[in-house]
C-alpha cells in the first residue's frame, strides 16, 4: 500500500520531538569543518602533511565534503518548512513565500560573493554593452555557496512538496542533464575559464545533495524509531553510486585510448580522502594557474583533438623529462617536448581528469552523490549519539543555529588573522592562526546566541 503524502499534520503526529538535536549538531559540525578547511587549506605545510584538508579537484578530500553538507542541511529544512507552509497557507502562498526567500538569498549572495570584472573607465564599461556586461560579470565569483544554494533551491521548488519517488527521479534526471551538458563542452569551459563549484549550471548537480536532504527528512518522518538504520543504508548506497560513477573516468574520453597500458589498479578511481600519487601532485600544485590551463596543449596520437584540460602529470612530466634530457646533453637546447621519448615520461597510471572525476570545481555529479551520501552517513551517526544517547556539544549548537552568519563572518575574521600567518608558515603556526580565528568567530556567534539573535533565510 502506498504511503500517504506528508503534510503538517503527519509531521506533528510522527515527530518524536520538536526538532532533531542531531540535525542541529550536524549543522554545527559542518560549520566547524568549514572554518577549518577554509583557513588552513591554502598553506604549503597543510598541503604537504595534511593534504586532505585542501581542495585538489582530482578526488574527494575531506575539504570537499563540507559544501555538500550545507546543501543537505538546506534540503532537510526546506522540505520541513515547505510542507508546514503548504498545509497552513496553501500551495500558492507557500510557493510565493519560498520564492521571496530565495530571491533574498540571491541578493545576499550578490553582496557577499560580488561580480567579476573591474573597470578603470566609463568608456571601458560602456563598450561592453548590456550583454557583454552580463557575460563578463556572471561567470565565476557570483556562483559560490550562497548563490548555488539559491539557484538549486529554485530548481527543486517544483518537487520539494512531492512524494519521495518523484524527488528521486528529479534528482537523477537533473544529474543526467548536467552530465549531458558537461559532455557537450560545459565541463571543458568550467575547467578552463576557470570556473568555480560547477559554474552557472552547477545548480543541476548541487540539487543532488539538497534533494538527498529532503529525502532524509522523509526517512525521519516515516521511521521515527531507529531512523539511523535506513539513513545509514541510503547514505552508503549514494556514496557507492558516486564512487562507481567516478570509476567511469578510466573508461571514458580520453582515457579509453590507453586501454592497452591500463593496470588493474587504474580501473578504480582514486580513493576518497587519499591524495593520488606523487606524480599527480606535481601537476595539481599548479592547477589554479589560469595561464597553465590556457596554454595546456598536448600534440601527438595520445590526444585526438590536440588539447584537453587535465591536472594529471603528463604535460609536466614531459617538460621535466625534456629539461633533464637537455641538461644531460641527450637533446639539443632548442629541442621541444615532442622530441622526448614516450618511455621517459609516460606511466600507465597517467590519465586525464574528465567529467566523471570527483571534483568540487567541476561540480561533478559523482562528487555530489558521494558528498550527499556521506552527509546521510554522518547524520545517521549523530542520530545514534545525540538522539539516542542524549549527547551533544554546546560548541556545535552555537555554530549551527547561526550558520548563515557564521558563513559570512568567518571570511572577515580570516582576513584579519591571515596577514600574520604567511603561506610558508610551519604547520604548528598555521593551526595557532586557525585557533585564533575559530575562537573569535565562536565568541561572536555565542554572543548572538545568548541574545537570541538569529539570521535565517
Amino acid at each position: 500500500m502506498e504511503n500517504p503524502p506528508l503534510n503538517a499534520s503527519t509531521i506533528q503526529q510522527d515527530s518524536p520531538s520538536p526538532r532533531l538535536i542531531s540535525l542541529d549538531q550536524f549543522r554545527g559540525y559542518t560549520v566547524a569543518a568549514m572554518f577549518l578547511v577554509n583557513f588552513v587549506g591554502s598553506y604549503a605545510a597543510v598541503a604537504a602533511f595534511l593534504p586532505t584538508l585542501k581542495h585538489w579537484n582530482n578526488h574527494c578530500s575531506f575539504a570537499d565534503t563540507v559544501m555538500p553538507q550545507f546543501f543537505f542541511a538546506v534540503g532537510f529544512s526546506f522540505r520541513l518548512s515547505y510542507l508546514k507552509r503548504r498545509e497552513n497557507l496553501g500551495a500558492g502562498q507557500a510557493n510565493l513565500r519560498i520564492l521571496r526567500r530565495i530571491l533574498g538569498l540571491l541578493l545576499v549572495a550578490l553582496i557577499i560573493h560580488q561580480l567579476d570584472g573591474r573597470y578603470g573607465s566609463w568608456q571601458e564599461l560602456k563598450s561592453l554593452g548590456f550583454v557583454g556586461f552580463l557575460k563578463n560579470s556572471f561567470l565565476q565569483s557570483y556562483f559560490q555557496t550562497l548563490a548555488h544554494i539559491g539557484f538549486s533551491s529554485l530548481w527543486v521548488v517544483p518537487v520539494i512538496g512531492a512524494r519521495a519517488r518523484v524527488q528521486l527521479c528529479y534528482l537523477v534526471l537533473s544529474g543526467l542533464l548536467f552530465v549531458w551538458l558537461s559532455s557537450l563542452g560545459y565541463y571543458h569551459w568550467v575547467m578552463t575559464k576557470p570556473g568555480i563549484d560547477g559554474g552557472p549550471l552547477g545548480f543541476l548537480s548541487w540539487s543532488t545533495p539538497l534533494l538527498l536532504g529532503s529525502l532524509a527528512f522523509d526517512i525521519c518522518q516515516k521511521r521515527p524509531r531507529r531512523t539511523w538504520i535506513p539513513m545509514l543504508s541510503a547514505g552508503c548506497a549514494a556514496m557507492l553510486a558516486g564512487y562507481a560513477l567516478s570509476c567511469l573516468s578510466a573508461f571514458t574520453y580520453p582515457n579509453h585510448l590507453n586501454t592497452s597500458d591500463r593496470t588493474e589498479g587504474y580501473r578504480l578511481a582514486h580513493n576518497p580522502f587519499v591524495r593520488p600519487t606523487a606524480a599527480v601532485i606535481e601537476a595539481d600544485d599548479k592547477q589554479n594557474s589560469l595561464d597553465w590551463w590556457q596554454k595546456l596543449t598536448v600534440s601527438g596520437s595520445d590526444i585526438p583533438d590536440g588539447k584537453f584540460p587535465m591536472s594529471e602529470h603528463w604535460v609536466l612530466a614531459r617538460k621535466s623529462a625534456l629539461n633533464q634530457a637537455v641538461s644531460k646533453k641527450e637533446l639539443p637546447k632548442d629541442a621541444t617536448a615532442d622530441q622526448v621519448p614516450k618511455e621517459a615520461w609516460y606511466t600507465p597510471q597517467s590519465h586525464y581528469l574528465n567529467l566523471w572525476t570527483m571534483s568540487q570545481r567541476a561540480g561533478s555529479w559523482s562528487y555530489m552523490l558521494f558528498g550527499g551520501g556521506l552527509s546521510m552517513v554522518i547524520l545517521a551517526g549523530l542520530m545514534i549519539v545525540c538522539d539516542g544517547w542524549g549527547w551533544q556539544l554546546g560548541l556545535f549548537r552555537t555554530l549551527g543555529v547561526n550558520a548563515l552568519v557564521a558563513y559570512i563572518l568567518h571570511d572577515m575574521v580570516n582576513d584579519a588573522v591571515r596577514p600574520f600567518v604567511p603561506r610558508d608558515a610551519p604547520l604548528w603556526w598555521v593551526f595557532v592562526g586557525f585557533g585564533i580565528s575559530f575562537f573569535l568567530c565562536y565568541l561572536i556567534l555565542r554572543s548572538l546566541e545568548k541574545q537570541k539573535l538569529f539570521v535565517k533565510l
